[in-house]
């Protein structure tokens, strides 16, 4: 077993408990509002890590067509946390009943708009099972993890990870390191319980012969060059998969237009100067077609509509979509309700959404596979690794769920035609993957270490480690003190990172919010 499936484990422990979420109920006079997962995406990152919630209060206005517009941020707590950026950010889900806006105090048309960050309350604790656990598969577990290194696991997954995400939108630099230096500290103060923890959960799972086996191999000079090199595999794996990802996307798109006209022809908006109100582009992309954002494929729809209500096109139905038959028309009428018209104006023709699509540029030339006996020893442990597979299938899931219902707009025939082009996208971007993460291996491992790999991950001692890792963090494997003892000790993490953190600076969220009602938040 790697460093890699030790790490990935605890990786998913640490979202149990930490997935924000949207707090309160919508009044009636919501149409539409911010979901669980656009909160979710918004939430300040550091707060987050943290555990430490918000509160914001947003003054806006409201359109004639219930759309927030000049939003601004009223008060916000705690400071300097992102709070108050992340809910300007969530302006724009809101909805409003048309012409529901009060005075706001100045005598403008508008709202005060209340929003809670808040974090869900720990996961309860699970009943103990009994799993009695020899010291001799103790002593072999926890040899097994000092040759993993995993105290240098933890921290080196946690800084990359850390450091790869931008600071949060109104948090200072300074700030922001400051906060994942308090969380280094934590992590470091609970880690010798957190490997204490793990190996006697892997003894009770694992015979203390395939134990000795495995910490056998990782300290050989065999094992200790794999972790020695793990991180700069993983970077290149990370960087391979991407393009492997990306011939998937060229290849699918290639398959699925080779019979269809794929290009939108698109021309500018006609009379545009003639709407006072058109779609934002995040409302444009929201509805994008399913198959134009799998295959890259731009298209607009004109749409045409009978007289308007208070400047809002009514009777709407689509006059011409291009490519046909790809959805683009349902989707342009999904935006009708976004128009409006310019009273002092002209009135519009029709409208013209456009649907823009990013580039897809062609995949670099790939040199033949060499013929080796590395390369080949390479390609089976690649193999037999199963990441690639599990590459495939993530992509498949992600395809049946998409492509498995009806979509509008789509005839049946051309969600198969589809279907077909994104299964031999898959199975490109499989064999791209495979081939560049096989002369990775060889590359920096040597022909030698490879061998010793590949005889380990074939050993039974791997598959009943294998067994426990893929299944350590099910209910009814990991169900009990081990589970209850991870999560306490992210919380005694994040406690301790919070108190540091918390103790230079004010993070209550208590808001003080402007004079006079406000309206009641989402």
């Amino acid at each position: 077993m790697s460093t890699r499936g030790f790490v990935s484990a605890l990786a998913v422990a640490f979202g149990v408990g930490l997935i924000p979420v949207a707090a309160g109920a919508a009044p009636s006079d919501w149409i539409t509002k911010p979901s669980g997962e656009q909160v979710s995406a918004v939430y300040p990152k550091l707060a987050t890590a943290l555990q430490i919630a918000g509160r914001v209060m947003l003054r806006c206005g409201v359109m004639p067509t219930g759309l927030l517009q000049s939003c601004t941020v009223a008060a916000e707590a705690p400071k300097g946390l992102g709070f108050g950026d992340a809910a300007l950010t969530l302006s724009g889900y809101f909805r409003m009943s048309p012409n529901t806006g009060s005075p706001t105090g100045d005598g403008e048309n508008g709202v005060r708009i209340p929003l809670n960050f808040k974090l869900p309350p720990p996961d309860a604790e699970r009943p103990s099972l009994s799993a009695p656990t020899s010291p001799e598969a103790l002593a072999e577990a926890r040899r097994l993890t000092g040759a993993l290194r995993l105290d240098q696991g933890f921290e080196q997954s946690m800084t990359e990870g850390f450091m790869r995400q931008r600071t949060d939108a109104g948090v200072d630099q300074s700030v922001w390191l400051e906060g994942f230096a308090d969380l280094l500290v934590a992590a470091r103060s609970v880690g010798p319980d957190r490997l204490e923890m793990m190996a006697g959960a892997i003894a009770a799972r694992v015979s203390a012969t395939d134990l000795k086996a495995a910490a056998d191999y990782f300290l050989s000079p065999a094992g200790q060059a794999y972790l020695d090199h793990a991180v700069d595999l993983r970077t290149h794996n990370r960087t391979a998969d991407g393009e492997a990802g990306h011939l998937a996307a060229v290849e699918g798109r290639r398959i699925f237009c080779a019979n269809r006209d794929c290009a939108s022809g698109t021309s500018p908006q006609a009379d545009g100067t003639s709407w006072l109100e058109v779609p934002a582009k995040a409302q444009i992309e929201a509805v994008r077609p399913v198959l134009a954002k799998m295959f890259y494929i731009p298209g607009y729809a004109d749409i045409a509509c009978g007289q308007a209500v208070s400047g809002v096109p009514r009777e709407c139905r689509v006059a011409e979509e291009h490519p046909a038959g790809l959805g683009f028309g349902p989707a342009a009428l999904e935006l009708a309700g976004y128009f409006r018209e310019d009273p002092k104006g002209p009135r519009p023709k029709g409208m013209r959404v456009i649907f823009p699509a990013p580039a897809l540029s062609s995949p670099p030339p790939r040199s033949a596979p060499p013929t080796t006996r590395a390369y080949g020893l390479a390609r089976q442990l690649v193999q037999i690794e199963g990441l690639v597979d599990a590459l495939v299938q993530r992509d498949e899931r992600l395809s049946h769920e998409f492509l498995d219902k009806p979509l509008s707009g789509v005839a049946p025939d051309t969600q198969l035609e589809a279907q077909r082009a994104v299964r031999a996208g898959t199975l490109a971007m499989a064999a791209a993957a495979v081939d560049s993460r096989a002369r990775a291996d060889v590359e920096v491992l040597g022909e030698q270490a490879v061998q010793a790999r590949l005889a380990f991950v074939q050993s039974p001692a791997n598959q009943a480690i294998l067994n426990y890792d893929r299944g350590a963090y099910d209910d009814r494997l990991l169900a009990g003190r081990y589970f209850n003892q991870l999560i306490a000790s992210i919380a005694r993490e994040a406690s301790i990172a919070r108190e540091r953190f918390c103790a230079q600076r004010d993070c209550s969220s208590d808001l003080a919010g402007p004079k006079g009602p406000a309206r009641p938040g989402p």
